[in-house]
């Protein structure tokens, strides 16, 4: 495993890397939300994101969860009425 980074460096990799992906994974939902107000659906989303309808629905429910300190229960969210 040799590799001319120093430990330092790569470990400052790592670091912005994990800030980007906070910051990405904050737009999760805005981005779900927004494509299926389109009139993509679940199926077009998975696909989008390399998942299942299933998987993405579960995925959206999860993030939703994390993105959002009281989210809306599952049962009263218009993004599973359509």
């Amino acid at each position: 495993m040799g590799s001319n980074q120093s430990k330092n460096e790569a470990l400052e990799a790592l670091q912005q890397f994990a800030r980007a992906s906070a910051e990405l994974a904050g737009e999760r939902v805005p981005l779900l939300i927004r494509a299926r107000e389109a009139g993509a659906s679940w199926t077009d989303c998975g696909r989008a994101l390399g998942l299942s309808k299933q998987a993405c629905q579960a995925a959206y429910a999860k993030w939703k969860r994390e993105a959002y300190e009281l989210p809306i229960p599952d049962d009263q969210d218009p993004m599973f009425t359509a």
